[in-house]
């Protein structure tokens, strides 16, 4: 959910930057840590498989300012719900740092 969220974040913040280049990114700030060399690599390669940023957001809706203040909308609302879950992840140990 982080990186989705932080996808979107990122997506919005920099309307020039590619899909490629936010995923990795997003992907370094919140789930590398939890892969080991194996899946990191194999997120390498998935990167290469992604669409361009403008057939992406064609997907969520007509790219333009209302796309992008729909995202800001869902991204305020949602990260109290990110933060709540985290929170969760901690306070019952879940939130384990192993690598897979």
């Amino acid at each position: 959910m982080g990186f989705v969220a932080g996808l979107l974040r990122r997506l919005y913040d920099d309307r020039q930057v590619s899909l490629a280049t936010a995923a990795s990114e997003v992907y370094t700030d919140t789930l590398y840590q939890y892969h080991g060399w194996i899946t990191s690599a194999a997120f390498t390669v998935a990167l290469k498989l992604v669409p361009s940023r403008e057939a992406f957001l064609e997907k969520l809706g007509t790219p333009n300012e209302e796309l992008y203040q729909q995202m800001n909308a869902f991204l305020d609302a949602f990260q109290p719900v990110l933060q709540d879950v985290h929170k969760f992840f901690v306070e019952h140990n879940l939130d384990d740092p192993a690598r897979v």
